[in-house]
């Protein structure tokens, strides 16, 4: 569990987000806690951290969650459960993005860092003002790249909204490297 807990706080560091205790707990004291939640800022955007490892993640939760935080200034929050999701669940979330964004994360999703994996290439997020500039440099549409699933590992590490373009920087040992865009779908 204690894996889990700081590659939760290495992807939301690689996010530009700060935990507002400001230190990564010992093993022995994240173990001690009873209240793993947390909550990370990046300027005056806030991040919520949930875990919810007792049973699986249900609707009560959810809208539990919802009405928590529907009137303060956290809306985003990250969910850690042990067990999968039901379709139910994620119907649920799709209709309060609106006003509350959710990402839910399994433990297998957050056992292992997806980005030190060899063999996943570089992926770095753009700016607006940076995806502009590929698009005007390449004369195309948004429409005419690759696309990338907002499913995908990557793209779920970063927290990532469809629109986005990524740059992909692929390393081979005998070329120059290869880059590539795709936006997130």
């Amino acid at each position: 569990m204690y894996n889990i807990y700081c590659n939760l706080h290495r992807m939301m560091n690689d996010r530009g987000y700060l935990c507002m205790n400001n230190k990564l707990l010992t093993e022995k004291e994240f173990e001690d806690l009873i209240d793993k939640n947390e909550i990370f800022t990046k300027d005056d955007h806030k991040v919520a951290s949930y875990w919810e490892l007792e049973s699986k993640l249900r609707l009560e939760t959810i809208n539990k969650l919802y009405h928590k935080y529907q009137n303060t200034d956290i809306h985003h929050i990250i969910i850690i459960t042990k067990y999968g999701v039901t379709s139910i669940v994620k119907d649920a979330v799709s209709k309060m993005e609106i006003n509350l964004r959710v990402e839910i994360f399994c433990l297998p999703e957050l056992s292992f860092n997806i980005i030190d994996h060899k063999w996943v290439p570089q992926h770095i997020p753009l700016s607006p003002e940076e995806k502009k500039n590929v698009l005007d440099g390449y004369s195309c549409k948004e429409s005419s790249l690759p696309h990338i699933l907002v499913s995908d590992p990557v793209v779920k590490y970063y927290g990532l909204k469809r629109g986005t373009l990524i740059k992909i920087i692929r390393k081979k040992e005998t070329t120059t490297p290869y880059v590539t865009y795709r936006v997130v779908s």
